[in-house]
């Protein structure tokens, strides 16, 4: 059985706190990738014959940092999953 919960007042205000932090992430994952490819061409002005874009020893910093930062209910394994992704998809914004 489906049964829509839209009409709790409570349920209504959660999931529109929801579509707004979820606009947020929109927002600062594209802010994220807009630097990315600023950097992308940083690394293309200093080396253009043949620039290092991937950069493994970065994404291990940044999940390092990112772990002894976390102190969330989300599971952090999930947390490192999506990051894998946004790491692969802003290294293709790269090229």
């Amino acid at each position: 059985m489906n049964v829509e919960f839209a009409h709790i007042p409570e349920i209504e205000r959660l999931r529109s706190e929801i579509d707004r932090i979820d606009d947020q992430l929109l927002e600062l994952l594209n802010q994220r990738a807009k630097i990315v490819v600023e950097v992308g061409q940083q690394k293309v002005a200093e080396q253009p014959n043949s620039p290092k874009l991937y950069v493994s020893t970065r994404e291990k910093s940044i999940m390092e940092r990112l772990a002894n930062n976390y102190d969330g209910i989300f599971p952090f394994e999930s947390i490192e999953l999506i990051y894998k992704e946004i790491f692969k998809t802003c290294l293709k914004l790269q090229k």
